[in-house]
């Protein structure tokens, strides 16, 4: 079985959130948002190197972790499309169930801060201390 079926079944069958696989290795998480990443990449810049990730919904912010930390592929059930664009942009490859304009808060009354806050941020490092100040601000 290839690994973004695999991946794809873990995460339905376990109620997971977010699943990256790698030969023998997963990582599974059922946290939302970017804390299955941020847990990650906090420990190692390069946590998801050549991970093939599978999440529940992958907006910019989530990408431009990932992208940074040399992931191999991605796939969402749901993709923003400036997510996509980023991926394009870094020719990360990908897959989708469905494409959105852009990802929204809980309340689903706007866009999510983390898109909006790196929503035209092309640069990597640069992205990710906007979100690190983001994460910082949220848990104040």
């Amino acid at each position: 079985m290839n690994l973004i079926k695999k991946g794809r079944r873990i995460l339905v069958e376990n109620g997971y959130t977010f699943v990256a696989l790698k030969k023998d290795e997963i990582y599974s998480s059922t946290l939302h948002g970017i804390k299955p990443l941020m847990s990650k990449i906090f420990v190692s810049n390069d946590y998801f190197k050549d991970y093939i990730v599978i999440d529940r919904v992958i907006g910019r912010a989530a990408a431009l972790l990932l992208i940074r930390s040399k992931v191999k592929y991605i796939h969402g059930f749901i993709l923003s499309e400036p997510a996509k664009d980023l991926l394009e942009q870094y020719h990360i490859d990908y897959s989708y169930d469905y494409l959105v304009p852009y990802i929204t808060n809980r309340d689903k009354n706007r866009m999510c801060s983390l898109e909006a806050s790196v929503l035209d941020v092309d640069d990597l490092e640069q992205g990710f201390k906007i979100i690190c100040r983001e994460m910082i601000e949220k848990n104040k």
